[in-house]
């Protein structure tokens, strides 16, 4: 059998590094971060570079350029940027 995702609107921020006022604006007082130091990695990277969500699920990881997506029961959740544009459109 094959199905197709109903036409629901949800609501979603791509996450830049510096627009952490607009992700908790989009997703309120139930947003739970942390934001993950990347330049103390092996790798480094800059501070920001990632933020780590507590969702119901667990803990997921945001990287810049990742979608966070806030769906229709309330739940967050992350879409890389390919499989975001694969998924949805803007309305």
């Amino acid at each position: 059998m094959k199905y197709r995702k109903l036409p629901i609107e949800i609501e979603a921020v791509q996450y830049n590094g510096a627009n952490l006022k607009q992700i908790k604006a989009l997703f309120g007082e139930d947003l739970v971060y942390a934001i993950f130091d990347d330049a103390r990695t092996p790798k480094g990277g800059k501070p920001g570079d990632t933020i780590l969500i507590q969702t119901l699920k667990g803990t997921i990881i945001c990287s810049i350029g990742d979608y966070m997506v806030k769906g229709v029961a309330g739940e967050f959740y992350i879409r890389k940027p390919d499989i975001f544009h694969k998924t949805y459109e803007l309305v």
